[in-house]
């Protein structure tokens, strides 16, 4: 999307968090995974697995 309106949208701050965090579960994964502890604590907070 260009800058000019994502910057404009109310929830720019919500939408820039919530694509960086994708990326980071995809690439790095910080809840851990099957084998391997999180490295994130706060991760469980903002994302519960229910």
């Amino acid at each position: 999307m260009p800058v000019r309106l994502v910057s404009r949208h109310k929830l720019s701050w919500v939408l820039g968090t919530l694509a960086r965090d994708l990326l980071l579960q995809i690439f790095e994964s910080p809840s851990g995974g099957e084998y391997v502890a999180g490295w994130d604590p706060h991760w469980r907070s903002r994302y519960p697995s229910w």
